[in-house]
């Protein structure tokens, strides 16, 4: 069991192991349509790797929610391959070179397979890319059906709509209702520096992105005794991005004590893969592991709980002084001062004039007698 799914072994009597992947159902789960969307996108995605030279587990097939299958549940039906999860930690240096050479190969794949358009696949079979699926960036339309955000032209235009749509779920009080105010400041503030950082969409209108795992955090990557890769797994959320963003280091390469300090140096795992990837004739995508920080950042920065205050300032920190934008040596003068300055600058915003104004409300209501 993982943190989205649950995994059953299926075993047949001439010894062919497969697995029953499915989606786990509680509190938090997002509305069914939801995770069908999420369902039939990782298995288009499985089915798109399966033309080209990544290891991947087969799929056999896919079936929705609420699709009548004998099945009873959303799942995805799947060769069940061998290995266990990578942690670099464990790995000596000979070890790592050796995963990080195959990991290599697999960055040199997906780079030969761009696509125009920016967001997820949608139906196994198709290599059309339609909207994002992840839950965050999901509303419901007046008639009640889902709508989900993209595709899109550039990153720029994809981060824009999601900081936006961040907003509006924090002034209708879906998001952030413990602190609305300084979560609307912070994605106000992206939504301000963005356009100087972030790439739009080409002038000649020819965009190229490629498949980038959302996950990688290190355990979707199956070796063998041999440090092999057995396969590569757990593709729900795969979306296409940019060149810069889709070969930036994937997480597990960071050293994540440091990064969640606001330190934007790189790890030596990272150089490690960047000098990997040069020695394979691959100067460009190393260019994206050395500069990737800035992709990392962002994405921390847009999608990381505001709320926790001790871990986001130290992100927030990292992106400002990766930019040049910090006005302290240290996170947590840097968001005080931030902070102060962010609601005089923001004070005649339309959505943080009337947050403010509600709040004020909430505040007279809280405190009238009885």
């Amino acid at each position: 069991m993982g943190g989205q799914n649950l995994h059953i072994e299926v075993s047949f009597v001439d010894g062919a192991p497969w697995l029953c992947r499915v989606q786990r159902q509680n509190a938090a789960s997002p509305p069914l349509d939801v995770q069908n969307a999420v369902l039939l996108s990782e298995a288009a995605t499985l089915r798109f790797l399966a033309s080209t030279a990544i290891p991947i587990p087969e799929v056999y097939e896919v079936a929705p929610h609420g699709t009548g299958s004998d099945v009873g549940v959303g799942c995805i039906l799947m060769q069940k391959l061998n290995g266990r999860p990578l942690y670099m930690h464990e790995l000596d240096d000979a070890s790592k070179r050796k995963v990080l050479q195959q990991y290599a190969a697999v960055y040199i794949e997906l780079s030969k397979h761009p696509f125009s358009t920016l967001g997820c696949m949608q139906n196994p079979g198709s290599l059309a890319i339609g909207p994002l699926v992840h839950e965050r960036s999901a509303t419901r339309d007046d008639s009640g059906g889902v709508c989900q955000l993209g595709p899109f032209t550039s990153t720029l235009d994809m981060y824009t709509a999601f900081a936006e749509q961040q907003i509006r779920f924090i002034l209708n009080d879906e998001l952030y209702v413990d602190d609305p105010l300084t979560a609307v400041l912070v994605y106000r503030y992206l939504l301000d520096i963005m356009p100087a950082y972030l790439p739009e969409a080409p002038t000649d209108g020819v965009a190229q992105f490629y498949l980038k795992h959302m996950d990688d955090k290190g355990d979707h990557i199956l070796i063998d005794d041999d440090h092999s890769i057995a396969g590569v797994i757990d593709w729900e959320w795969a979306q296409t991005m940019p060149k810069e963003f889709a070969f930036s280091a994937p997480f597990f390469l960071l050293d994540v004590g440091r990064y969640f300090q606001g330190d934007n140096g790189l790890s030596s795992d990272e150089n490690l893969f960047a000098s990997i990837l040069e020695a394979a004739e691959r100067p460009d995508l190393a260019d994206c592991i050395r500069n990737g920080r800035l992709y990392h950042r962002f994405v921390s920065c847009l999608e990381d709980n505001i709320s926790d205050t001790e871990e986001y300032k130290c992100l927030f920190w990292g992106l400002r002084t990766l930019l040049g934008l910090a006005e302290h040596d240290n996170p947590e003068d840097d968001w005080k001062f931030w902070r102060v300055n962010a609601e005089l600058t923001y004070a005649d915003d339309r959505d943080v004039r009337a947050l403010k104004e509600r709040l004020a409300v909430r505040s007279t209501d809280l405190v009238r007698p009885a």
